[in-house]
């Protein structure tokens, strides 16, 4: 019964995890009107979350192994209630870049340390805990929709993750008094074991990987932070109906994870992830042009069903390389952080000087480009391909 508490423990951080990282997302674009933010602002707030993320991303690794992975969630526990009490309280934008930033870091050690547990005592559960995000990312716009209905503001769901945070606290602090088990560390792959940094560039499926972490975490970020004004915008919807439609969105995405697990038996993770690109594309080609807001809802369900195949995908994708210690894992998420910084910083001038409309444009050249790469992927899959 002791590994209990640590696995729901991480099931349960990655729940708030995903409900802060949408519900963050969403509030700055509310900015706008309640602290008169500009869309340069707000992009720079979202890129600050994503530094943070990358940064941990790159010296987690260090922490971990210095203070003991059990003690990890005390600190990103810790960055979460700094973060949200210091975006609660403050008004003033370099405050909230700060409090974004915070945010990030405990982000990054959440991904990076539950991962490592969860990996320890049984993989197979990698993917409840991917299902536990995307539950806390469908109940965060859901509550915010709620909340705002009753014109209560945004302030009141990060109330609610401050309170989930020292909950879990709490819990874990109780059940881990008297439990000095430690967390075995995964041992490497074979093929990792034969490529080294330099050779890592060498190998063109690594490149192929890396790209695709790059472009989709990226995308994820925008889709998080734009997708509600970009719908505002076609004047079909409010910002609560949309709030709602972003909640529908997550939803579908759960759907599609959990049919995932039995498609990838039979189709293969890069066959899946041209699919599951090439539909997001279309859907969100068909978005710009939607008039009608029954139309409007069909494509956000098959726009969450498709882009729910390609998280899982990108991870079985690149699992030679996710599977083994440091350099190879450490690169791939690096690149999805990078993707993470960079897009919004895009995405934030788009929208102040041009429309919203170039944003949804700038997602499609998106992934135009994932499709391309997952296409080339597929032509390199039997050369790369090991036997287990």
């Amino acid at each position: 019964m002791k590994p209990f508490y640590k696995i729901f423990s991480s099931f349960f951080s990655f729940f708030i995890n995903g409900m802060l990282a949408v519900i963050t997302a969403n509030i700055m674009q509310l900015l706008i009107n309640d602290y008169n933010f500009s869309y340069n602002m707000i992009s720079l707030c979202i890129a600050a979350q994503s530094f943070g993320n990358l940064l941990m991303v790159a010296v987690s690794g260090f922490i971990i192994k210095k203070i003991n992975i059990n003690n990890a969630i005390y600190i990103f526990m810790g960055c979460f209630i700094i973060g949200c009490c210091s975006i609660f309280t403050f008004h003033h934008f370099l405050f909230i870049l700060i409090s974004m930033f915070i945010t990030g870091i405990g982000w990054g050690l959440c991904n990076n340390s539950m991962h490592i547990v969860i990996n320890s005592y049984n993989p197979s559960l990698l993917n409840i805990l991917h299902m536990s995000y995307a539950a806390g990312s469908f109940s965060g716009p859901f509550l915010l929709s709620v909340f705002m209905k009753y014109n209560m503001g945004w302030k009141p769901c990060i109330f609610i993750i401050i309170v989930l945070c020292i909950l879990l606290l709490i819990f874990y602090f109780f059940c881990s008094r008297n439990d000095n088990s430690t967390i075995i560390n995964i041992t490497d792959t074979p093929l990792y074991n034969k490529l080294n940094f330099s050779e890592l560039f060498k190998d063109r499926f690594f490149v192929i990987c890396l790209v695709l972490y790059f472009i989709y975490i990226g995308f994820e970020t925008i889709i998080n932070s734009w997708l509600i004004p970009c719908l505002t915008s076609v004047n079909l919807i409010n910002t609560i109906s949309a709030q709602n439609l972003l909640s529908i969105f997550w939803i579908c995405v759960i759907l599609s994870r959990l049919l995932n697990s039995f498609i990838t038996n039979t189709i293969s993770a890069d066959k899946l992830l041209f699919i599951g690109s090439t539909g997001s594309l279309l859907t969100i080609i068909f978005l710009l042009y939607a008039k009608n807001i029954t139309i409007l809802y069909i494509l956000i369900i098959l726009s969450g069903l498709f882009i729910g195949i390609i998280s899982p995908c990108n991870a079985i994708h690149a699992g030679r390389y996710l599977n083994g210690n440091g350099i190879a894992s450490g690169i791939l998420f690096a690149g999805g952080g990078i993707g993470s910084i960079i897009f919004p910083l895009i995405a934030g001038p788009l929208a102040q000087y041009t429309t919203l409309r170039n944003v949804v444009l700038f997602m499609i050249i998106l992934l135009i480009i994932f499709a391309f790469t997952a296409l080339l992927s597929c032509t390199y899959n039997k050369i790369y391909r090991i036997e287990e």
